[in-house]
């Protein structure tokens, strides 16, 4: 999965301090972008659809949970020979990965 926005992702906050912007700052390939990832509109009600900061702060550390989970993968791999019970951690792992990257059926929102 190499075509999700990369950089730190940062939200927007409205003036009562509720996201509704998602952010990424990227400076990885020799100059700084500041692009759109997701905005938050409100629904038919007027209620906004996404309220808990909480929920911000999981989706803001996705890119770097991502790329962490995928090096805890490969360390795990490599150590599996003296490390006798990840088997466990590993398929956990496996499945977050597939999940992620939209190849779970059942979580699959579109395959890009």
């Amino acid at each position: 999965m190499n075509n999700y926005t990369k950089g730190k992702w940062y939200w927007r906050t409205d003036k009562q301090g509720d996201p509704y912007n998602l952010r990424s700052k990227d400076d990885s390939q020799g100059y700084k972008s500041d692009s759109h990832v997701l905005y938050i509109a409100d629904d038919f009600s007027g209620e906004n659809s996404l309220c808990n900061p909480n929920d911000a702060n999981l989706i803001a550390a996705a890119p770097e949970m991502y790329e962490a989970l995928k090096d805890c993968k490969r360390w795990l791999f490599y150590m599996k020979a003296s490390i006798p019970l990840h088997g466990h951690l590993l398929e956990v792992i496996e499945q977050a990965l597939t999940k992620a990257e939209g190849k779970n059926e059942n979580n699959n929102i579109r395959n890009t």
